[in-house]
């Protein structure tokens, strides 16, 4: 998961170069990492400068510069991963938002996330949620996102499958948002024993999120509890623009 700490240092410091990413790499996640590999690893990733500085993309052609309109659930989703460090280890949380509900509509959590296990979750969500057509899923630029096997996914599932530019978090807003209050809300305000403890804690806090926990953008209402009222007919947010 070297790839995926790397690129969330260089989307939160795009104007450092390989040099500085090592020298974080090494005090913040105590990898232990020689300037040489992550060379090799940002000139894999288009991380390198100016790419990084100026937010070029090779492949460019799916790139959200537009924002979009979202009338419905399971229409848009919001995808990410992001990191929790529990010394000595450090855990990864894929997540994925419906734009338009709120739900977390699918999510893993491990000591690593590969491209594999991103198509696996996708594919538990959309078969949950019986979505056959008509999806776009947003991300950031992450290896895993730009994944051959991933973009393979997407085109047999009919997915269309967007990135934001890079250094733009405001534009997967939702799922930013989750992250910041899963963190708030669980893992700020526990001592865990052991990782099974964040796991089952994890599977825990996600019902609540969904299931309890009223958003003031849904007149109060759970993300569930909106997403059936919508289904007959008594709930919308009208146009979203995200």
């Amino acid at each position: 998961m070297i790839k995926t700490l790397l690129f969330d240092l260089a989307e939160e410091y795009p104007f450092f170069g390989y040099k500085k990413l090592t020298h974080l790499l090494r005090s913040r996640f105590r990898l232990i990492i020689n300037k040489k590999k992550v060379y090799r690893l940002c000139q894999e990733m288009d991380l390198l400068l100016p790419v990084a500085r100026y937010g070029s993309n090779n492949s460019g052609d799916k790139i959200a510069f537009e924002k979009v309109p979202v009338t419905a659930p399971n229409t848009h989703w919001q995808m990410d991963i992001t990191y929790i460090t529990l010394f000595p280890r450090i855990l990864f949380l894929l997540d994925i938002v419906d734009t338009y509900t709120l739900e977390i509509v699918g999510y893993k959590v491990g000591f690593s996330i590969t491209a594999k296990e991103v198509v696996k979750t996708v594919l538990k969500a959309i078969t949950l949620r019986k979505v056959s057509k008509g999806l776009t899923i947003r991300t950031d630029n992450g290896p895993q996102f730009k994944s051959r096997e991933f973009q393979e996914f997407c085109a047999q599932q009919g997915i269309f499958h967007e990135r934001i530019p890079i250094k733009s978090p405001e534009r997967n807003p939702n799922i930013e948002r989750f992250h910041r209050t899963f963190k708030e809300e669980f893992v700020n305000l526990h001592d865990f024993n052991n990782y099974r403890a964040f796991f089952e804690g994890t599977d825990k806090y996600i019902e609540f999120y969904n299931n309890e926990r009223p958003h003031e953008s849904l007149k109060y209402l759970t993300p569930s509890a909106f997403y059936e009222e919508f289904q007959r007919n008594n709930a919308s947010r009208g146009v979203l623009v995200v």
